[in-house]
Parts: C-alpha cells; sequence; structure tokens
C-alpha cells in the first residue's frame, strides 16, 4: 500500500507568483546571501499585490549563495531568475535585472525589505498623475515603525542626510507628496524610459553607495523630477553582507567620484554646515525651486531607447579587484597610521616616565630639607626663645668667619 503523499508545511510551500505577460511593472532585486529576507520579500510582495495590478518579479542571483539560489529554484514559481556568478555589485544586478524587464515602471527594491498593501499602486497613480515625475519613493520604515528615511537631502560636497533634524520624527509628518534630492533604491519606482535613457545604474559606483544619488541626479538632467509619496510605505531591515569599515570606504570613495561627476550640478545645492530644522527647511525650499525649474509645458516625451547592456563578467572581475586593492591599500594605510601612533605614545610614555623619576630624585633631594624645616617650625611654636638663640648663633658664625 503506497503510503500518502506528506502535507507540506508552510516551509515548503512555494511562494508562487502570477507573472503577468504585459506587465504594468516590474520589480527588480538583486540577492546574494539573506535567504530568510528574500522569502519574506517575495511572499510580502504576493500579498501585498493587487491583483488587478499586472506584474513580474525578477531577482538577480549576485553571486549568490547555494542556499538563496536553491530557494528561488525549489521554493518559488512565477519568479523570472537571472543568474551571475560573480558580484556585479548593487548597480550591476540592478541593470541585469532591467535587461529582462518588460514593465512600462521599474520598481528597485532590496531582498530585506517587505512592501505593505498598495505601496506599488500608490506609486504607480502618482507617476501616472504627472509627466514631469521621472521617479517616485516612499516613506521607508524600520520593522518597529520608525521612520528610516522619507526621500534623503544632498548637499553641496556630497553629504547626505534624512528630511529632518536629530531626533526619531513622526511617521505622519511624512506622508505627503513632496520633490526631493533623492530616494533610495531600497525601494524606489522608476519609468522605463527614463531609466533606459540615463543609461541605467552607473557600475562604477561599485560595489555600493551613492548609487540611489546618481540615479537621481541623471533623472533630473533628463528634465524629470524625483518625489516621494509618503503615503506608500515599505519597511526595510537594513541588511547588510560587509562589515562596518567596508562599508565606510566604499561610501566615502563613491561619495568622491560622484562628485567629481556632478560638481557643476552640486554648486546650486546647500553647503552643509548644520543639519539642524532651519538649514533642513532652507534646503527644502531650494529643492522644491529646482524641481519647479525642471519640465512644464513643453516637457519633451520619454524617448524609447534600449536599454544599455551591462557590463561584460571580465569588467566587474576587474572592478572588483581594484576596489580590493584600494581597500587594501587603506588598511596598510590605517595600519601605518596607528603603528606611527603608537609609537609616539610610547615616546610620550617613556619621556613622563624620565620626568617622574627626576621628580622623585629631586623629591629624595628635598624631602630631607622638608622635614629640617618641619622640625625647626615646631620647635618654634614650642619654644619662641629658641629663635633669639638661633639668630645669635647664626651672627656669631658670621662674625667668626670674618
Amino acid at each position: 500500500m503506497r503510503a500518502p503523499h506528506p502535507i507540506p508545511s508552510d516551509d515548503d510551500r512555494p511562494i508562487t507568483i502570477p507573472a503577468a505577460t504585459r506587465p504594468k511593472v516590474s520589480f527588480l532585486i538583486p540577492a546574494k546571501n539573506q535567504r530568510a529576507h528574500l522569502e519574506s520579500c517575495l511572499a510580502a510582495l504576493r500579498d501585498g499585490m493587487d491583483p488587478r495590478t499586472p506584474y513580474e518579479i525578477i531577482v538577480v542571483l549576485n553571486a549568490a549563495t547555494d542556499e538563496v539560489s536553491n530557494f528561488l529554484k525549489d521554493q518559488t514559481q512565477g519568479i523570472r531568475i537571472l543568474e551571475s556568478p560573480i558580484n556585479r555589485g548593487v548597480a550591476g544586478g540592478y541593470n541585469l535585472a532591467r535587461t529582462a524587464a518588460r514593465g512600462d515602471f521599474l520598481a528597485l527594491i532590496h531582498d530585506d525589505t517587505e512592501i505593505q498593501p498598495g505601496w506599488a499602486e500608490r506609486l504607480i497613480a502618482t507617476l501616472d498623475s504627472n509627466e514631469r515625475i521621472g521617479a517616485v519613493g516612499s516613506l521607508i520604515l524600520l520593522p518597529d515603525g520608525t521612520p528610516l528615511s522619507a526621500g534623503s537631502v544632498l548637499w553641496r560636497k556630497g553629504n547626505t542626510c534624512p528630511p529632518w533634524a536629530p531626533g526619531t520624527p513622526m511617521p505622519a509628518g511624512f506622508r505627503s507628496l513632496r520633490p526631493v534630492d533623492y530616494c533610495g533604491t531600497c525601494g524606489l519606482m522608476i519609468r522605463s524610459p527614463i531609466w533606459d535613457a540615463v543609461g541605467g545604474l552607473d557600475e562604477n559606483l561599485y560595489p555600493a553607495y551613492y548609487v540611489d544619488v546618481d540615479l537621481c541626479m541623471a533623472i533630473r538632467k533628463q528634465g524629470r523630477i524625483v518625489v516621494c509619496d509618503g503615503r506608500a510605505e515599505l519597511k526595510h531591515h537594513v541588511g547588510s553582507s560587509s562589515n562596518r569599515r567596508q562599508r565606510a570606504f566604499f561610501a566615502l570613495e563613491n561619495r568622491a567620484y560622484f562628485v567629481k561627476k556632478w560638481e557643476t550640478e552640486l554648486e546650486d545645492y546647500d553647503l552643509l554646515q548644520n543639519v539642524d530644522f532651519a538649514s533642513l527647511e532652507c534646503a527644502h525650499r531650494n529643492t522644491r525651486a529646482r524641481s519647479e525649474e525642471i519640465g512644464g509645458d513643453g516637457l519633451a516625451p520619454s524617448k524609447n531607447e534600449p536599454p544599455p547592456p551591462p557590463w561584460p563578467d571580465n569588467a566587474y572581475i576587474e572592478r572588483e579587484a581594484q576596489v580590493a586593492k584600494a581597500y587594501t591599500l587603506h588598511l596598510e594605510s590605517q595600519i601605518a597610521n596607528r603603528e606611527a601612533a603608537e609609537a609616539r605614545m610610547k615616546r610620550n610614555v617613556s619621556e613622563l616616565e624620565d620626568l617622574a623619576k627626576s621628580r622623585n630624585e629631586e623629591n629624595a633631594r628635598l624631602n630631607p630639607l622638608a622635614v629640617e624645616l618641619s622640625s625647626l617650625k615646631q620647635r618654634l611654636r614650642e619654644n619662641p626663645a629658641f629663635i633669639a638663640r638661633h639668630l645669635v648663633r647664626s651672627i656669631l658664625r658670621k662674625f667668626r668667619s670674618s
């Protein structure tokens, strides 16, 4: 007798996506090594999309682990999977995904995000409402509901910050539609023709950081504005596969590249003095003013250009080697600086020890005199006549010696 087929557990049931033949929006997701987050991301897309919205999901296995790869192949259906044996970084992963996308709009999300119900429909409606809008972001929340970003502020030297002063803002204050300097690639929707017109993401910004800032600058150069629609929400787990020291290095390197690339345009941005209410209000006013100058009645229609081809594999291998070499030199420089600082500290310690030794020797010489002086003071207090005898003896000694 044949054994009954086991009922699959929740973990074994595939995530089925009703991939549309003519999608309105294409979700692009690079994935590497966060299997649990990716599963939550895909489940949120399945549960949070309106059934009337035709969409597709394209996942790029960006030098992904076997765990992530096997999960996608064995436990999902209806998802288009592209594989890259090498790490293409954020820009390269999205650019590769774009080559397979067929939607009117491209939704860029990270594999550690979860869209909330109505997220995509809200952003689609915003893009459909105004041809001047080239891309739209949303209110990004941490898993506990704390706002993480709602569009961001760009400063003249390439510094960036959230649109609020230091502290924990209230989400209600950012549930509106407003122009912004840029929105992050963890939750950004862009018109496909605009993406192709700007040439996709700049793959020189490898492996990550300033990719989104650069994209939004390029969108404005195409005569479109970037907005944040805070009525759409997305949760971000803020995962990362690199350590803090690496992230800081990548951010500084890519910031320098970005500032050099957009040096002329950045002259119109405020110079960061303090991240406070007054400075941010001034920056927001200037952002609105720049947005009002873009487009208008003479807005040219988006051109239907083919998406630019992604870099070949050997270009990424070479770029990764360049970045690894630069990071190694950076670490070697830090080690040399630390060793020099330690040598200076040792010299300072040695000098302090010599000073302490000299002071101890001086104290040893002065201590008997101090004892004698203390004894003399005590005798004077006990016998005032002693001072007279002491003075007479001193005068006699001087007289005799003369």
